[in-house]
């Protein structure tokens, strides 16, 4: 047997007529099939949705968490790029005590001293120095910062603030550039400004040393929002950076579809923070994979645990329908079976109504039968003229005989029909059999049958009506009897049920059998296999009819060519109706 046979239900492949054209139908599994459809879905939808919830709660929480990442990223970014620019701060004050603003004053002594300063230190990209009135007293290296035009402004800041860092943008390409104006004293008290411009080559290169597997931009750029050094999503220096400036800074925010150089539109969370003490801004930004990075965990985690949740619930679903659905199916087998019982009950009785009636009307024409039979045989045997012709005594006997056959039928016909009350006793059961066979042992030894009656000695007396079951054994005895040919074998055997107040009779013959399909009729009255050798139909059925008023049951096991074996089953005492 296949696996899939092992497991198959009961229904699977019950067929039954339904009305109409559609012939059979397969409907308890279409049953099974529609209870699944629909008990399925209403298990797995809470556990989805479950699920699905969870993973969104769980992707706004890494977002959260990104962003926060994000914010802090770009504030000790911040402080990296405050740190790198303290040291160029540092460096010019150093220079002002160093050689003093009379020689930095000299163009000749500021020109010696950015070469020095290039060869030991680098990142300057020019120096230059101014009295408070912004006038230009010296200045080396890029063209831009010996024109005083429009220099006012970070001029008035440095003179209140004593300290500025800021940036210009630098003729001709007009690239922003960060500078550091100090205000340094001469010898006799008198203030100047000393300031340097960064290169920003020296910027980008530690810029890209920040640069982790998290983050993928980092750039700077004015508190306006221009670019000061390139930017990977935003731009080049001098365009407008993507920046969350609208917030108190540190801060980071989730962009969409922010475009990138030689690429798509991509999602990225965009970082920001201020340079301390400067109006100089640090961005970055971290690109979405980390949050699915961050998310690979739990969606693994999500997956061992749904999927063997899911197949779970579908075994579950599958097992629970089942069971309802085989519950239905047997019970809708005990349904038909006691269908049936009722409807052999209301057939025997229809039947017993009528065959009463027709007993009656028939007893009548046989009595006159049989009178007139006897009187025209007492007439011939009288007459000297008939008394030798044995053919016609022989002819009268016949008719008397068939008379009265026809009268015993219509006494079982009676029989069937008729109500008879319990009347219970004390019976040894064993005594009761062979008494009961010693009726037929004639017949018996007639045609050579062996009989063996096996009573079991822990086989208590029970309390029945006597005449009933003596006429149910006689009847079982006769069926018997007729099922085999001479020198048959016919067992009686009385066993006590273990943990059960009751007995079996068993009744085996050895004889012809009962076919398959016969043995579903055997109890309908007037069902026969011997109607050419004069059976009725009606002993099984009466001793059927018998064995329910004793309150007991009736199993027949029965094969072709081997023999049948009736079995009864009694409760040691009934009670009186």
């Amino acid at each position: 047997m296949s696996l899939i046979e092992y497991i198959k239900p009961e229904f699977w492949n019950h067929r039954e007529r339904v009305a109409g054209k559609s012939g059979e139908q397969y409907i308890f599994r279409r049953k099974w099939q529609l209870l699944v459809a629909v008990v399925t879905p209403l298990i797995l939808i809470p556990v989805l949705l479950a699920t699905g919830y969870f993973y969104h709660f769980s992707r706004n929480r890494a977002l959260m968490q990104i962003e926060e990442e994000t914010a802090v990223l770009a504030k000790n970014a911040s402080i990296d790029i405050e740190l790198f620019i303290k040291q160029y701060k540092s460096t010019l004050r150093f220079l002002a005590l160093m050689y003093g603003v009379k020689n930095l004053s000299d163009p000749e002594v500021m020109t010696t001293v950015f070469g020095n300063l290039k060869k030991t230190c680098g990142g300057f990209l020019g120096l230059d120095m101014y009295d408070l009135e912004g006038n230009l007293m010296a200045c080396v290296g890029h063209e831009e910062p010996c024109n005083t035009k429009g220099s006012m402004r970070w001029l008035d800041e440095v003179r209140a603030r004593g300290l500025l860092i800021g940036v210009t943008l630098l003729n001709p390409e007009q690239m922003p550039h960060v500078f550091i104006a100090i205000k340094v004293y001469g010898q006799d008290g008198t203030p100047y400004i000393l300031r340097g411009i960064l290169d920003n080559l020296v910027l980008n290169d530690l810029l890209s040393q920040i640069r982790l597997d998290e983050i993928q931009d980092v750039f700077l750029a004015t508190s306006s929002g221009r670019l000061i050094s390139p930017s990977k999503y935003c731009g080049e220096p001098g365009e407008y950076a993507c920046l969350p400036l609208e917030k108190d800074l540190p801060a980071a925010t989730l962009m969409e579809n922010l475009p990138s150089y030689g690429g798509m539109g991509e999602t990225v969370f965009v970082g920001a923070a201020r340079v301390d003490g400067t109006d100089i801004i640090l961005g970055l930004i971290v690109p979405e994979d980390v949050v699915e990075r961050l998310m690979a965990t739990t969606r693994h985690l999500i997956f061992t645990v749904l999927i063997p949740s899911v197949f779970g619930l579908v075994v579950v679903a599958f097992c629970l329908v089942t069971y309802v659905v085989q519950g239905l199916y047997r019970a809708d087998l005990r349904r038909r079976e006691y269908l049936q019982q009722v409807e052999r009950n209301d057939k025997l009785a229809s039947i017993g109504r009528l065959a009463a009636g027709v007993a009656h009307e028939i007893n009548n024409p046989l009595a006159i039968i049989n009178e007139k039979a006897g009187l025209l045989k007492d007439m011939f045997t009288y007459t000297d003229t008939y008394e030798g012709d044995e053919r016609l005594l022989s002819t009268v006997d016949s008719i008397i005989r068939a008379v009265e056959r026809a009268g015993s039928i219509t006494h079982r016909l009676l029989g069937f029909a008729r109500k008879i009350e319990v009347s219970v006793e004390r019976i040894n059961v064993e005594h009761l059999i062979r008494e009961t066979l010693g009726f037929l042992r004639k017949e018996a030894e007639y045609k050579n049958i062996r009989i063996n009656v096996d009573v079991a000695e822990n086989v208590p007396d029970i309390v029945t009506d006597r005449g009933k079951l003596q006429q149910i054994i006689l009847n079982l005895v006769n069926n018997a009897f007729a099922a085999m040919e001479d020198g048959g074998q016919l067992d009686v055997i009385v066993r006590r049920l273990p943990g059960q107040k009751a007995i079996s009779i068993a009744v085996r013959d050895n004889g012809c059998g009962i076919s398959e399909e016969n043995l579903k009729l055997i109890f309908e009255p007037f069902f026969s296999t011997r109607t050419k050798s004069g059976g009725t139909g009606l002993g099984l059925a009466i001793t059927y009819g018998l064995i329910r008023d004793l309150h007991g049951t009736l199993e027949v096991e029965s094969q072709v060519g081997v023999g049948t074996t009736f079995t009864i089953t009694l409760p040691f005492k009934i009670k009186k109706t």
